[in-house]
């Protein structure tokens, strides 16, 4: 008895929990499933334009001209050339400094080579009066000679001592214009009317040789020295234009045209270097800029669709390709559908797409990370984007 009666007390609760159950399920399968609202997103049209691709490539700024001023005789530098400072005194020539064809720069001591000047010149002073003495008995003798007041032998003889004479005044010439060269050797002088890019030499430097004292550059015009592949042969041709910018002046636009395309690549880069020259009279183009120059349109302008970087994700049917969402209009509902497309090369902040997608269509460009394909949406109007954007 006690045995049955347990279970009848038992199964009691095992019904009244089924039943709740049953219940609790039919209630929960009465209430409505939230509807899905649409996703608000942000959409552009796909515009198609002509661009006009531009090829840029870094350049250095360079010196239309330049020369190496080396010494030609070895010695002590005694002197170089000074300039007005702008506190207005006296200062040795130093770099930026202008200077003009033919003005000194530096000088070699010469003191040995000036003391055989002089005694050169005394030299050539002596053979000088040596000659004009034998140009006179010459003279006479042939005078005599003509009247036949000496003979043929003495008259010779004059005619001799003359020309001896005249060589020797000769050679004492050649020997002091020697010593001249010399001592002109032994100063630097500008060739061209320039500034100064670099001094090498203090007073008192030992210079020999060869040994560059001073480096002058005419800045006047510079050029902008760059490499392009062989691909962009075809397009560069001397007298082409070319802009060039520098980031250190921004908000500056140099024109310029190309000068030089050279014959054959370099070993190590395998690029063509290039030379434009660009005008430069107010001197603001500094040798040693980092400058950035545009070629012009190299191929054939054609219309392309543009679209935003924004509007592209990843394709989920192809890891290496991409696609774009594109809003259609389904009676009273906006819905995207996800398409791959094929893109081009990167132009500012848009990509061409070269199929795929065609003009006036509209894309997804913000909240393409929460949609999915056949996806229902709301078009934020501009405004609001903007406001969201910011947000």
């Amino acid at each position: 008895m006690i045995g049955y009666s347990g279970s009848r007390r038992s199964s009691r609760p095992k019904r009244t929990l089924a039943f709740g159950l049953v219940m609790v399920l039919a209630g929960g399968c009465s209430r409505p499933l939230p509807e899905r609202k649409a996703t608000a997103v942000r959409v552009m049209e796909a515009v198609e334009t002509v661009v006009q691709r531009q090829a840029r490539y870094s350049a250095n700024i360079l010196p239309a001209t330049r020369v190496d001023l080396m010494f030609k005789i070895g010695g002590y530098v005694e002197n170089l050339a000074e300039t007005k400072g702008p506190d207005g005194k006296m200062r040795l020539l130093n770099e930026g400094d202008r200077v003009e064809k033919g003005q000194l720069l530096a000088r070699v001591k010469a003191g040995e080579v000036t003391e055989k000047l002089g005694e050169v010149r005394a030299m050539g002073s002596g053979a000088a009066a040596q000659q004009e003495m034998a140009k006179q008995e010459f003279e006479r003798a042939r005078t005599l000679f003509e009247r036949g007041a000496i003979s043929k032998s003495q008259f010779d003889a004059a005619r001799a001592g003359y020309r001896a004479a005249t060589a020797q005044s000769a050679a004492a010439s050649a020997g002091a214009a020697q010593v001249r060269s010399a001592i002109a050797d032994m100063t630097l002088r500008s060739p061209i009317d320039g500034v100064i890019l670099k001094r090498l030499v203090e007073v008192g430097t030992l210079v020999g040789p060869g040994v560059p004292g001073f480096i002058v550059a005419d800045t006047t015009s510079v050029k902008a020295s760059f490499g392009v592949p062989d691909t962009q042969l075809g397009a560069l041709k001397l007298g082409s234009p070319i802009s060039v910018t520098i980031e250190a002046l921004p908000g500056q636009q140099f024109s310029g045209s190309v000068s030089r395309v050279a014959p054959s690549a370099d070993l190590a880069t395998r690029v063509f270097e290039v030379e434009t020259s660009i005008p430069n009279p107010s001197g603001v183009l500094k040798t040693g800029m980092v400058a950035t120059v545009r070629l012009g349109d190299l191929n054939e302008a054609k219309p392309e669709v543009l679209l935003p970087l924004s509007a592209i994700v990843r394709s989920p049917r192809d890891a290496n390709a991409f696609a774009v969402f594109v809003v259609k209009t389904e009676g009273a509902i906006e819905r995207v559908s996800l398409r791959d497309v094929q893109l081009g090369e990167i132009y500012a902040n848009f990509v061409p797409a070269t199929q795929g997608i065609a003009p006036k269509e509209r894309v997804v460009v913000m909240g393409t990370g929460l949609l999915s394909d056949g996806q229902e949406v709301r078009i934020i109007p501009e405004e609001d984007g903007a406001r969201a954007a910011a947000q």
